[in-house]
């Protein structure tokens, strides 16, 4: 069964979803594949994008946020990696396309992803690796203020509302594939 919804970008973002139809079933891969990867660009881009208007309106900052936009970029990257290896081993836990972006992951899925490849482990690791060097930059707390103000800057809301747009095409696109 096909269906377009746009409540399952708007679902995730304020904690609700729509109740579970069992009618849906695991979408076509061949439909769900390039539309994950649209959606991981457009987080990738955006990630960029924040990190150098942090980096031209405050260049004191310019490394600690590429050391952000660099965790955020490869979580979104494991993210991806993690429905790739859920879709292969059981593409039952994506049948829910207003759940699709919010699937449960325990820590026994984890450990089950690091152990399918060593390319998943490094991963993981290096994830882990960027947030905890992120945690314990001495410019952190700066930075977080700094992206605090620049909420109302037009430049910055310009640019989440070119990423709010891209992301909600990107999550009918997967919907599509249902």
């Amino acid at each position: 069964m096909k269906t377009k919804t746009a409540s399952a970008f708007l679902g995730v973002v304020i904690g609700l979803a729509a109740p579970f139809d069992p009618a849906y079933s695991a979408p076509k891969w061949a439909c769900l594949e390039p539309a994950l990867k649209t959606e991981l660009a457009h987080k990738l881009t955006f990630q960029g994008d924040f990190a150098s208007l942090i980096s031209e309106m405050r260049p004191e900052l310019a490394e600690v946020a590429a050391l952000n936009a660099a965790t955020a970029k490869m979580g979104f990257e494991m993210r991806y990696s993690r429905i790739v290896w859920i879709w292969q081993e059981d593409p039952s836990r994506l049948s829910d396309p207003d759940a699709f972006w919010a699937f449960a992951w325990s820590d026994e899925d984890t450990k089950a992803w690091r152990e399918a490849s060593a390319e998943h482990a490094s991963m993981h690791d290096r994830v882990e690796a960027l947030k905890t060097e992120l945690t314990e930059h001495q410019d952190t707390a700066a930075l977080r203020e700094f992206a605090s103000e620049l909420r109302k800057e037009t430049t910055y809301v310009d640019l989440l509302t070119e990423f709010g747009a891209a992301v909600r095409s990107d999550r009918d696109r997967v919907a599509e594939c249902y």
